[in-house]
């Protein structure tokens, strides 16, 4: 029961997870075992979704049946950090993926790498990085980020931060 609900919960925040829509309606039947087993509780209100929700589900629902268990536990557990979020946070999230979505490829790429990195690093060096981030005035880390762009030539691209305040020591999945 809770696998169901995580999951139906995580499908619906289709809005944060990037699709194609579709413009004709998904009859229930045309769905594979697999789907309707996943969105069983929709089953009574699935002919009133838009078509684009409809393949939004059944998109994750196919995601869904292709992961193993510890990826489900994965997305279990952020889609309960989701859940207890609260609604402003929620929708600043939801505008920072939007912005990330619409840089180019390459500087998407460039974040995903950086991201990567910090992660891969120890616990202890990622919770000292924060720590002194989050000492940083404004002023500093605005500072820091176009240092680090002339450094890696990245001038050229539009930057997440022109639109968006700094850094406020928001609490990350993992430290």
């Amino acid at each position: 029961m809770i696998r169901r609900v995580a999951l139906l919960s995580l499908l619906t925040l289709g809005c944060v997870l990037p699709v194609l829509a579709q413009d004709v309606p998904i009859p229930w039947d045309a769905l594979s075992e697999s789907e309707k087993g996943a969105l069983q509780a929709m089953r009574e209100n699935w002919s009133e979704l838009l078509p684009a929700r409809q393949a939004r589900l059944r998109k994750g629902a196919r995601r869904w049946s292709q992961m193993d268990e510890g990826e489900r536990a994965r997305v279990q557990q952020r889609f309960r950090q989701w859940r207890n979020m609260p609604p402003a946070k929620r929708a600043r999230m939801r505008e920072m993926y939007k912005r990330f979505r619409s840089l180019p490829d390459a500087e998407q790429k460039r974040i995903r790498q950086a991201r990567k990195k910090f992660m891969d690093m120890p616990r202890e060096q990622r919770i000292k990085l924060r720590k002194r981030w989050r000492e940083m005035d404004p002023a500093e880390r605005t500072e820091r980020i176009r240092k680090r762009r002339q450094m890696h030539g990245q001038q050229k691209h539009r930057r997440m931060d022109e639109k968006t305040e700094p850094h406020q020591g928001r609490r990350h999945r993992r430290p």
